[in-house]
């Protein structure tokens, strides 16, 4: 759950730093959780003290299980960092619950959720800014009801925050104003600069 937040910290500040802690935070829940054999996750990793039944819990209660949030931690890395083993390992783990989600829905909230994101359309938006400050066209993206948006930012410029993300590859400034790409699967409509055409755009989804 960490890394599900870490994402939410990423785009609320658009600070690589918090995405990079994600993604490393994905990358060792995989290797201490995941199982091949299962094709899924477990409750506790290959390093936990040997227990008799190894506990595995698929249901989503006040507090959604570990599963769902890691198959929708990894779809949401996926899309952010083009890598296309996240998607892959997400939907590996997803696949099995199909028929449970279809008997049992109310006792899979986060498990519906992810897989909402996988087939419903996402949004994808890049915000590209002179200094750092994204607003009005942030706020704009953000207060939308958008369940299965993603959103990424860098300041103009920064290779080191564009680095391993598709999203924000090749984005520039238009005029020298914050510019908001809106996308679906990369292929993104006009730049815009303006929080009215943004609005239009966001409309059409």
């Amino acid at each position: 759950m960490v890394a599900a937040a870490l994402l939410e910290v990423y785009e609320a500040t658009f600070t690589r730093r918090w995405l990079d802690e994600a993604r490393a935070l994905a990358d060792d829940m995989l290797r201490l959780f995941w199982d091949d054999q299962l094709d899924g996750f477990y409750d506790t990793g290959h390093d936990h003290e040997k227990l008799i039944v190894r506990p595995r819990n698929l249901y989503d209660n006040a507090v959604p299980c570990g599963t769902s949030v890691a198959i929708e931690t990894l779809l949401r890395l996926g899309v952010l960092t083009g890598e296309a083993s996240y998607e892959s390992r997400a939907l590996t783990a997803l696949r099995p619950l199909a028929d449970l989600l279809g008997r049992h829905p109310t006792a899979f909230g986060r498990s519906l959720c992810a897989l909402d994101f996988h087939l419903g359309p996402k949004v994808e938006v890049a915000l590209v800014t002179p200094h750092g400050n994204a607003e009005p066209l942030a706020a704009e993206v953000f207060g939308r009801f958008l369940p299965n948006r993603v959103v990424a930012g860098m300041v103009a410029g920064d290779a080191e925050a564009a680095a391993g993300m598709p999203l924000l590859h090749g984005r520039a400034l238009i005029d020298g104003k914050t510019t908001a790409y809106v996308c679906r699967n990369y292929a993104c409509e006009l730049p815009v600069t303006d929080r009215a055409a943004l609005a239009r755009q966001l409309e059409t989804l």
